[in-house]
Order: structure tokens, then C-alpha cells, then sequence
């Protein structure tokens, strides 16, 4: 069964320019809400900027890092 609390985030627009490709994220007080909610213990948070079917991108709020799915070589300090 799929997890279904995805937590999205932010609105964000590209705009192709003579540089390349801007992506633009903007967040509201709902977002800064959600950001704030899930801080880890060192008050990090992490989202991912994904791809849409349609060829923009949308903000997810990704998991929370699980103790057991550290890599062997770092230490919990090397991390968020």
C-alpha cells in the first residue's frame, strides 16, 4: 500500500532564458508551516524537486532518514 501523507510544497515555475533554464520556487505560510513541522533534531529539512508529467516540477517534503539506512561510512553528524 502506497504511503499517502505526501506533503507538497511550494509552487514553482521554469522560464528558459539565453542562460538556460531558471527554476523559480516560491512558499507561502502554509509552506513554512510544513518546513517547520518536519525539521529533524538538528532543525534540517528536506524536499525534493521532481519532474511532472507534464515537464515542470513540483516540491515534495521527503522522509525522514531512518538510522538503519545510513550509509556504513558516515556518522549521524555527516548528516542533515
Amino acid at each position: 500500500m502506497e504511503n499517502n501523507n505526501r506533503k507538497y510544497i511550494g509552487r514553482i515555475k521554469t522560464q528558459e532564458t539565453k542562460y538556460g533554464e531558471i527554476i523559480t520556487v516560491s512558499l507561502g505560510p502554509k509552506d513554512f508551516q510544513l518546513l517547520q513541522a518536519d525539521r529533524n533534531e538538528k532543525g534540517w529539512v528536506m524536499f525534493d524537486l521532481k519532474n511532472t508529467k507534464e515537464g515542470g516540477y513540483y516540491g515534495e517534503i521527503a522522509p525522514q532518514f531512518k538510522a538503519k539506512a545510513q550509509p556504513a561510512n558516515t556518522t549521524s553528524d555527516d548528516l542533515f
